[in-house]
């Protein structure tokens, strides 16, 4: 007897495991809907709880845009300031300039890691009076706080040979997001919605606000790594919670209002941004808002169809009597019958005669698991297609999410319109998904969202030339086809590249490789002039355009330049005063502002003229070195 008790015990508690199907229907859910309506006033309540938590996911993922800003930097020049004294907006001061640094090399600006030896103000300008002109590297730094006036990047100084630890502090949070999306997904299942909600809330909110007090950035990595993996766990638990709730004429534009509510969170932190300054404030600010969401315990109901699923029926009626009242509707009686005896708790043998009459067995019912999935052929097709799609989309996002901030100078400006960007997408998306269909809109979204990434490489950055992976005679012409042989030749001659062209195996004919790859720095602003020159428009516009150039070279170009603008309106932007020299007029810009106008000679006859400290300052580095 006490055998044959437990073998029925077992049995009950095996039916509690998996309901069947003869039960699940005795409180349909997606009946239930119809009459108390897949959108009322009980689930608007539950979407703006959902939407507005949603947000607060978006201070989590966006967070690091600020927190881990890399600030424009230069070396600390210690026999010419201080880090004490130096409280410029800007990094730059009267006394220095890039001037006072190497020339920059091919990887660009050399004066946020390497300074020059035995340096001196001469004339109020920090120059170097040593024969270094390579530089030696440098341990202090000073950073332009015009955007934060203190980053974890500037705090630990993690730039120039620690550069590779700010990658690594962003990448924390992706790790954490695989590791979320795996684990919280199959909690909230176990366990429920609402419980894996609080857990997650918990987390974030802890690591969040427990990063602002990071002593080091391996403890912010770690606690990056547990915010990633929480964050991502509520906001898939928050889209669970929605879908569920409302009726499935309503599902898709729920997602898509959430997404919307995501992308003004992530404004948000822009906005945050403009007032707080310095990145404990801004992560307390990010992160602290999440023990908040804790009240959800009270405010948010477990999902009736979660509830149902696991054979707690009782449970799913009162809140489908909840949502009755709030919506004033009814339900019919029979449609909230919760078991098979009337008793309010399951009557499995009753259970039992109903799986004989439908065929369905409790002992073959799946379970959904995600090894059922991968045993059915089309579903593991399309399962491994969404997760390509997930991994591109995610990688796109996120990356460009990361580097939007340095398409101008104005950084917050850049991020605003970066996430703005995505509110009129969303909006779109609802109706076009309706017109073309789910699998139609995913094609061609991916389609030229990859089209405009590829697109994207082949925009110039900054001044650099764009150049053709073709010949160099090719690259020359390009200023103007319609030219003749023996006028490129004459501008290659004019640009002073002519001589090495006829110098290699191949002459005009050889490959520059992709983007220049196979040309100097000076060779590629050559190519440039020369362009210049073929083109003979009416005004000419020089952007340092021999910052690159040694100076014998610099005197060549600028006398076949004289040749070349005369008759033409030339404007040249250089911080090589000997570029212009002969200007008619020269025009001073100090901290942004116009600090004096006039030309070469009258400038250097005045005694307190920038641009005569300028001057002497560039000379006696020359004659230094």
């Amino acid at each position: 007897m006490q055998a044959d008790s437990e073998v029925k015990a077992n049995s009950l508690e095996n039916k509690r495991d998996i309901l069947p199907e003869s039960a699940k229907k005795l409180l349909d859910y997606d009946t239930v809907l119809q009459y108390i309506g897949g959108f009322g006033p009980f689930q608007f309540r539950i979407c703006i709880l959902i939407w507005l938590a949603a947000m607060y996911c978006a201070a989590g993922v966006m967070s690091f845009s600020f927190t881990g800003a890399v600030l424009e930097h230069r070396c600390l020049l210690p026999e010419c300031e201080s880090a004490e004294t130096n409280d410029s907006r800007s990094i730059w001061t009267d006394a220095i300039n890039e001037s006072s640094y190497p020339l920059p090399l091919k990887a660009g600006k050399t004066y946020r890691c390497l300074k020059y030896t035995n340096l001196s103000l001469v004339e109020g300008f920090c120059t170097s009076r040593g024969d270094n002109k390579d530089g030696v590297k440098c341990n202090e730094w000073v950073y332009d706080d015009s955007v934060l006036k203190i980053s974890i990047v500037s705090e630990f100084n993690l730039v120039c040979e620690k550069a590779w630890i700010e990658p690594v502090l962003a990448s924390a949070y992706m790790i954490g997001m695989v590791f979320g999306s795996i684990s919280f997904g199959a909690i909230a299942d176990k366990i429920g919605r609402l419980k894996t909600f609080i857990i997650v809330v918990a987390i974030a909110a802890i690591a969040q606000t427990a990063a602002a007090f990071s002593v080091n950035p391996e403890m912010f990595f770690v606690l990056r790594f547990f915010a990633g993996a929480s964050i991502i766990g509520l906001y898939q638990i928050l889209n669970v919670l929605g879908t569920e709730f409302v009726g499935s004429e309503f599902r898709l534009k729920f997602g898509f209002i959430q997404n919307i509510f995501f992308a003004i969170g992530s404004c948000s932190l822009g906005i945050v941004a403009i007032f707080v300054k310095d990145w404990r404030t801004l992560q307390l600010i990010y992160g602290a808002p999440g023990f908040l969401l804790l009240s959800y315990w009270w405010l948010l109901p477990e999902s009736c169809r979660w509830l149902i699923n696991q054979g707690r029926l009782e449970e799913a009626k009162k809140i489908v009597e909840m949502a009755c009242r709030v919506n004033k509707k009814t339900v019919p009686q029979h449609l909230l019958c919760t078991s098979l005896d009337g008793t309010g708790a399951l009557d499995y043998d009753a259970v039992d005669k109903n799986e004989a009459k439908s065929g369905v067995s409790s002992k073959t019912a799946t379970t959904g698991s995600m090894l059922e999935v991968l045993k059915n052929r089309i579903l593991r097709k399309r399962t491994f297609l969404m997760f390509f799609v997930w991994f591109s989309v995610s990688m796109s996002f996120y990356g460009l999410s990361m580097v939007l901030t340095d398409l101008s100078d104005n950084y917050i400006l850049n991020y605003e319109l970066a996430m703005l960007v995505e509110i009129p997408s969303h909006i779109t998306s609802i109706f076009l998904v309706g017109i073309l269909g789910r699998r139609t809109m995913m094609f061609g979204s991916t389609l030229v969202g990859g089209i405009g990434c590829l697109a994207a490489g082949f925009v110039p950055s900054g001044r650099d030339t764009v150049l053709f992976h073709n010949t160099i005679y090719y690259n020359l012409a390009y200023g103007n086809f319609k030219a003749s042989p023996e006028e490129v030749f004459a501008a290659a001659r004019m640009a002073g590249i002519h001589d090495s062209v006829i110098s290699w195996p191949k002459g005009y004919d050889t490959e520059v490789g992709e983007r220049g790859l196979k040309l100097s720095g000076g060779e590629k602003q050559r190519v440039s002039i020369a362009r210049a020159i073929l083109k003979s428009s009416p005004i000419l516009i020089f952007d340092e355009a021999t910052s690159s150039l040694d100076s014998i070279t610099e005197n060549t170009i600028m006398d076949a330049l004289k040749v070349a603008t005369s008759g033409r309106t030339s404007i040249c932007i250089a911080h090589r005063l000997s570029t212009v020299v002969d200007a008619d007029e020269i025009l001073v810009l100090d901290k942004g502002h116009l600090a004096e106008k006039g030309n070469h000679r009258e400038l250097l006859s005045r005694p307190d003229s920038v641009y005569r400290k300028l001057w002497n300052a560039q000379h006696q580095a020359a004659l230094s070195s």
